[in-house]
């Protein structure tokens, strides 16, 4: 059996990451203000809300909940 040859793969972490730079190297002025403006404009949940979410680690007592948002949500254990 050969050895795959790792070089022949054109889609692979180091083509991936060229074109991402390449891309964000084009991106104008324009388009990252409207991103921003995009990202400004989500509902996001107000404090107290229920939301659902995915556990994703535990760590210092708490626990680090993926909700969907630009930031994980932290629960204390002892509120479970």
């Amino acid at each position: 059996m050969k050895p795959k040859d790792r070089r022949r793969q054109p889609h692979g972490p180091k083509t991936l990451l060229k074109e991402t730079t390449s891309h964000m190297a084009n991106a104008t002025m324009e388009e990252f203000e409207a991103l921003l403006q995009e990202s400004f404009e989500m509902d996001t949940p107000d404090e107290g809300t229920v939301v659902k979410g995915k556990v994703i680690a535990i760590e210092a007592g708490q626990a680090i909940i993926d909700v969907g948002y630009k930031m994980e949500g932290r629960v204390e254990l002892k509120e479970f």
